[in-house]
């Protein structure tokens, strides 16, 4: 199981957000993921530390970089051609330069293309930028139905699904079937996002919200699913990330391990 850990959930709140770049401790992280023994972080790029992120000046740990994602991204200005060449090429070409090759783009919240139109122009305008850049993996997150997604991720060859646990289970509510959905999508899941929500999308610790984590792992495993297990739970008690997720990952890889 290759588990990685959001960046900043290792970390105190940056200005009371829930995911934001650790601006104080991005370094930091990297020692705690050594201790945790996991295999590393998917880094994260906000709007906020977006001109200065240090992803493109001063990173030196990319072996340890998992993915990288655009929450940069999570704009209503989604669909503009500007918008998205702007926003999104600086980071592709560093992924590059570092020789990663998986990039997530958040669909969701602000950046949803639920509607029609929002969608049509979303497409054609990114599938110009991505045609540039066939060495990236881009796996995009989504809170739309399967047939929507479907049609995104079958656009391209290196268009892939974000499988976030929590957002499909907030989504479909009390009618989610993750057992259906992953058979759905399949090969077009690689990345897995880990979160836990209640039906009405609050999102929660580990194994105390509605997510099924017994009937995702069963599946993923039966489609040979070998990618990232990202990390991205409700926070605990600031100044207990590490004993937090240090618990929570044991428990994960319990669950994991039935059969």
């Amino acid at each position: 199981m290759k588990i990685g850990i959001l960046q900043g959930r290792l970390s105190p709140q940056v200005n009371g957000q829930i995911q934001e770049f650790p601006v104080y401790s991005w370094e930091k992280e990297f020692d705690y993921v050594k201790k945790l023994n996991v295999n590393g972080i998917e880094w994260i790029i906000t709007e906020n530390f977006f001109l200065n992120n240090p992803f493109f000046s001063s990173v030196n740990f990319s072996d340890k970089i998992l993915s990288v994602c655009a929450d940069n991204l999570v704009n209503d200005k989604i669909y503009d051609s500007f918008f998205l060449k702007s926003s999104v090429e600086p980071i592709i070409k560093k992924m590059l330069k570092l020789k990663l090759k998986t990039l997530v783009v958040p669909l969701l919240d602000k950046s949803s293309i639920q509607e029609k139109s929002v969608a049509e122009n979303f497409l054609k305008n990114f599938t110009k930028i991505a045609d540039n850049f066939p060495e990236i993996d881009f796996c995009f997150e989504f809170e739309a139905s399967k047939d929507l997604i479907l049609d995104i991720v079958n656009a391209r060859k290196n268009f892939f699904l974000t499988y976030d646990t929590g957002n499909f289970t907030s989504f479909f509510g009390k009618n989610v079937d993750h057992s259906s959905l992953i058979y759905f999508f399949n090969s077009k899941i690689k990345n897995v996002h880990l979160k836990d929500r209640t039906f009405d999308g609050v999102t929660k610790k580990f194994n105390t919200g509605d997510t099924n984590f017994i009937e995702i792992f069963k599946v993923l495993k039966e489609i040979n699913y070998n990618n990232n297990y990202i990390l991205q739970f409700a926070r605990d008690e600031e100044g207990e990330e590490f004993k937090y997720l240090k618990s929570t990952i044991k428990q994960i890889k319990k669950v994991y391990s039935q059969k």
